[in-house]
């Protein structure tokens, strides 16, 4: 991408309205079985356990996703802080040593207050992830998830046509 590709991108994303943007960063998630050969999307894949990060990142450069990851959430944060333009969306692991999902997700939330995040837990959707609900969270996924899941959740981010 030129400077002046990602200066009329940046444009775009400041000055558009929401919906405009999600129409616009997150194209269509294709469907099981359909290979994207364009990487038009940057996922940010956030949890300390190596095989979730390996399946999450397996599954989506698998569809033609750009992914970064993150082992904790110092990590995470830092990462957004650098590459939010890029980043179309997050899957933030809930339960984490250090710095836990929720605190990381105040933080991305104050980098970029329209960041779309995908809650992760191998618990049921419990009280924190409702609370977060109300905080702007996009949407919770529940582990262990089965690639098609994991799409899903992508899929459930696009505002309904």
């Amino acid at each position: 991408m030129t400077h002046e590709e990602a200066k009329h991108v940046t444009d775009f994303l400041v000055n558009a309205r929401p919906e405009d943007k999600m129409e616009a960063v997150l194209p269509p998630v294709p469907q099981p079985g359909v290979v994207v050969t364009s990487v038009e999307v940057t996922i940010l894949v956030v949890d300390d356990d190596e095989w979730v990060r390996a399946v999450a990142r397996d599954t989506l450069t698998g569809q033609g996703f750009s992914v970064l990851t993150a082992t904790d959430g110092r990590h995470a944060i830092d990462l957004f802080r650098r590459c939010s333009v890029e980043i179309t969306a997050v899957l933030l692991d809930m339960t984490m040593p250090g710095l836990g999902g929720e605190a990381v997700f105040a933080e991305l939330h104050s980098i970029d207050s329209t960041a779309k995040v995908v809650l992760m837990s191998g618990y049921s959707q419990h009280t924190a992830a409702q609370r977060l609900v109300d905080q702007g969270l996009a949407s919770f996924l529940e582990k262990p998830f089965l690639p098609d899941e994991l799409l899903q959740a992508l899929r459930d981010l696009r505002p309904a046509a």
